[in-house]
């Protein structure tokens, strides 16, 4: 999949969001331990003064979780301050913060053994802060990066370990809580724990690819058919992308009269000034009337009303519409912004087959059946007639208007065994 730079931008907002939060919960973590220790120190002194032999244990423990707190604040404010700065996508979180983290946990766990001469912090629930900085990992939505943070926590920690356990002299006075073995398998935790939160980060990673995926696909057609129908028709063509139905519309066919011989004496610019003057106003026209605009061509536009949206008068509107497109068309000749020219529409109401066509690389929303090929038949009539708008009898049927509609009798289309009755506007 190709990733625009829009698309890496989101990502990459999505990553500095998650590395705040990751910030945030650690600081607030370590900010309730600090709290602790330094307003109910005595409580805390009291229990680690049977836990350690030596008092200078827990001032470097207090000293360590203070720095600890310290750093994950200052890494917080470095990060909301270049956010500030540079703006989310201009950021890009720093990958070996979690390394220090790590790094700075183990170190502390080696001091203390170092002073105290004792496995104590081994039987701790120090492992646990290992486990959540792991676990936490996944936010950076990385599955190479957990691993690699639960290797390192696994391989520090094992150093430590058998630092404890091996070249420690244990004393006779302190027991381990545990079978030897245990605490070497927490090694093996810790990296399955690196794994796992590398699966969690993959899983997140897909979910959020596959919704912004899912975003700017929609936004892209939002902007495809925005181009040709109103808000409320896009929503309605999103949320029945995937059916097909019969449905009752009504189609309009426009048409330029001697198209081809009024292109051959002006220029490629001139005919693109005309057809956006031209069409511009037209497709207007056609989305007030709640119709959608499904093929522009050189000489003529393709129009359905009734479908993707329901409408109940679709024949009125589209006939309305015609009236607008015709006065529209007179109006613009007679101010001078487009030359003079002839035009021709055909209307006919029916029951076509409406619905997206094609496979997931490329669909596009369709109306097919015999009503458009009558009413494109129809739009054909208007240069027998010299007429400018030709309707069906299930159209005149269907409609009201003060406009006089006269039968131009029951006419035999090509490709239908069955005639249909032509009106013009009197």
């Amino acid at each position: 999949m190709v990733i625009s730079n829009e698309f890496e931008n989101a990502i990459r907002t999505e990553l500095v969001k998650s590395e705040l939060k990751r910030l945030t919960f650690i600081s607030a973590i370590l900010g309730i331990v600090f709290f602790n220790l330094v307003f109910i120190s005595n409580l805390f002194y009291n229990f680690f003064k049977g836990f350690f032999t030596n008092d200078w244990s827990y001032y470097i423990l207090n000293l360590w979780i203070s720095f600890f707190f310290a750093f994950e604040i200052f890494q917080l404010f470095r990060l909301k301050s270049k956010v500030k700065k540079f703006g989310n996508p201009s950021v890009n979180p720093s990958r070996y913060s979690l390394f220090v983290e790590i790094t700075y946990l183990n170190c502390i766990i080696f001091l203390i053994l170092w002073i105290e001469q004792k496995p104590v912090l081994i039987d701790s629930p120090i492992i646990f802060f290992l486990i959540l900085l792991l676990i936490l990992s996944a936010l950076r939505l990385d599955f190479d990066f957990s691993v690699l943070c639960g290797f390192i926590a696994a391989l520090e920690f094992l150093i430590v370990t058998i630092y404890a356990l091996e070249i420690l002299e244990v004393s006779h006075d302190y027991i381990l809580k545990l079978p030897k073995i245990t605490y070497y398998f927490r090694s093996v935790y810790l990296f399955i724990t690196g794994i796992t939160a590398g699966f969690i980060a993959r899983e997140m990673k897909r979910g959020i690819y596959k919704s912004f995926d899912n975003m700017f696909e929609k936004r892209r057609m939002e902007s495809l058919f925005g181009q040709q129908v109103e808000p409320e028709v896009v929503k309605t063509l999103l949320q029945e992308s995937e059916k097909s139905k019969i449905t009752q519309v009504t189609i309009l066919f426009f048409d330029i009269r001697n198209f081809t011989s009024f292109a051959d004496i002006r220029t490629p610019e001139e005919i693109i000034s005309f057809q956006n003057h031209l069409f511009g106003p037209i497709v207007n026209i056609i989305h007030k009337h709640h119709g959608i605009v499904n093929q522009i061509l050189g000489d003529g536009i393709m129009a359905t009303f009734g479908a993707p949206v329901k409408l109940p008068d679709h024949s009125q509107k589209a006939f309305n519409a015609s009236l607008d497109i015709l006065k529209q068309t007179e109006e613009l000749y007679a101010s001078g912004v487009i030359p003079e020219i002839k035009i021709g529409m055909g209307l006919h109401s029916g029951p076509v087959v409406a619905g997206n066509i094609g496979d997931d690389s490329r669909k596009q929303y369709s109306i097919s059946g015999t009503t458009v090929i009558i009413a494109a038949r129809i739009e054909q009539l208007n240069k027998k007639y010299g007429t400018s708008i030709l309707v069906s009898d299930a159209v005149k049927n269907q409609i009201k208007t003060e406009r006089e509609l006269i039968s131009l009798g029951v006419e035999k289309l090509k490709g239908l065994e069955k005639g249909i009755e032509i009106f013009m506007i009197g």
